[in-house]
């Protein structure tokens, strides 16, 4: 199956109390083929994946990245409560990838519901002409787009001095492996583990049409959107993006992902304009365009309001010290809602949706809930001479007192945190909001 972009999830959050050993989510620790691997026999095999907890074998997701999946041979078995085998046939040189799980599609699971954080099984089979020994252009490439890579991540990456790391000697130290790639499409999978030590969802590398993240994010819900909509009365779906209802003076606004079909919560937020109150629920809401959050924040201001910061690199020094203040305006299109604001927020909320919480604030809402996971890059791609696009983030997020988003994140308002078995069967983040309101 394809990976599509989600807009909006309505999760309902399975959780329990955790098993000694096990309290976070699974994750991938071998494979059989590894990956980056390029000298894989082809013929007859199996992919092994093992994991580093017990599983749930009663189901697995491996997951296509367009053309490039295995021919399977077989069904999936379980070799063992860690490690599945997947039957595949392999034809000579050519290039494989597929994911095992993705952010929409969580069939690897532990025995206690949580999901695995997705990995990148990407690897080249040996005997054929295109992974023969390494030609003179293939290792002139690796050489122009290793160059590039390192010019790229101590120049122009906005985040390079954020956890200390020296990009020179991180690159330095696999300049042998990526120079040593008998393809663009493995030197592209190598480059996603070396850049992996940024942890920055916004670092990003784009092969075969598909942009990959160098690390994935798996953080927790705090919401139970299903058991929110069991409250509301008159629920109505906008958009993929927007989902609205209400409960006696209070109208609650879902925005699930900033992008265009998101811009009819202006319309919503004028439905609502007689309710004392509004509750807009941004918690699975991991960013966009920053355009269409504007927009309808707009509708809870009547004057321009400074929200956020941005630093950019100064091209004379390459340093970034170049700052910008961003400003929010109000929107013409909506008139003023005047009422009570509560913004719901999370760890999920990210990138062009932390920003939004930057307006809310600056426009008088309160913010509840738990901090959001600290993430804004505003990438930008660079075509590699090999044809990759290496997408790295270009300025430092700031609100509007300079204390740094990346890695921060948004302290809510009023901090509400609550163990994931509370989310089982209720939503105690929006109950405190309605609670809230009324007092």
């Amino acid at each position: 199956m394809r990976t599509a972009r989600v807009l909006l999830v309505i999760l309902l959050v399975i959780g329990s109390s955790p098993l000694p050993g096990w309290t976070s989510n699974p994750q991938v620790i071998a494979t059989t083929p590894r990956s980056g691997d390029g000298g894989v026999a082809s013929g007859q095999t199996e992919i092994r994946v093992a994991f580093d907890q017990p599983m749930d074998p009663s189901s697995y997701s491996f997951i296509t990245l367009g053309s490039g999946f295995p021919q399977v041979a077989g069904e999936p078995y379980w070799v063992n409560e860690f490690t599945i085998a997947l039957p595949v046939h392999l034809e000579p040189g050519q290039g494989y990838w597929l994911l095992i799980n993705s952010p929409n599609t969580t069939g690897f699971r532990s025995r206690l519901g949580e999901p695995a954080v997705p990995y990148l099984l990407a690897f080249g089979t040996a005997d054929g002409p295109d992974f023969a020994d390494l030609d003179e252009a293939q290792a002139t490439r690796n050489r122009k787009a290793y160059d590039q890579v390192a010019e790229i991540m101590t120049v122009y990456y906005s985040y390079k001095d954020r956890l200390g790391i020296d990009w020179a000697e991180q690159l330095a130290k696999a300049r042998e492996w990526l120079l040593s790639s008998p393809t663009d499409f493995l030197f592209g999978v190598r480059l996603l583990d070396v850049l992996a030590p940024a942890n920055d969802p916004h670092l990003l590398v784009g092969i075969n049409g598909v942009n990959l993240p160098t690390v994935w994010t798996m953080p927790t819900a705090n919401f139970n959107l299903q058991a929110v909509v069991t409250k509301l009365a008159n629920v109505q779906r906008w958009s993929p993006a927007v989902i609205t209802g209400e409960t006696e003076a209070i109208g609650y606004i879902l925005i699930g992902g900033w992008v265009p079909e998101a811009a009819v919560a202006a319309q919503a937020i004028d439905a609502f304009r007689d309710k004392a109150a509004i509750i807009i629920d941004v918690r699975p809401n991991p960013g966009g365009d920053e355009r269409i959050a504007q927009y309808v924040a707009g509708c809870f201001t009547d004057r321009t309001v400074d929200y956020a910061i941005s630093r950019t690199l100064d091209p004379e020094t390459r340093e970034f010290t170049l700052s910008r203040v961003r400003t929010l305006y109000p929107n013409p299109e909506c008139e003023l809602y005047s009422g009570e604001v509560i913004v719901l927020t999370g760890p999920q909320v990210m990138s062009s949706n932390e920003s939004f919480l930057l307006m809310m604030r600056e426009s008088g809402a309160t913010l509840v809930g738990a901090p959001s996971y600290g993430s804004s890059g505003n990438p930008r791609p660079y075509e590699l001479d090999n044809g990759l696009i290496l997408h790295v983030p270009q300025w430092q997020d700031m609100d509007i007192n300079g204390r740094l988003v990346e890695g921060n994140g948004i302290t809510p308002d009023i901090l509400l945190e609550f163990a994931p078995d509370q989310f089982i069967s209720g939503d105690p983040v929006f109950d405190a909001a309605v609670d809230l309101i009324g007092g």
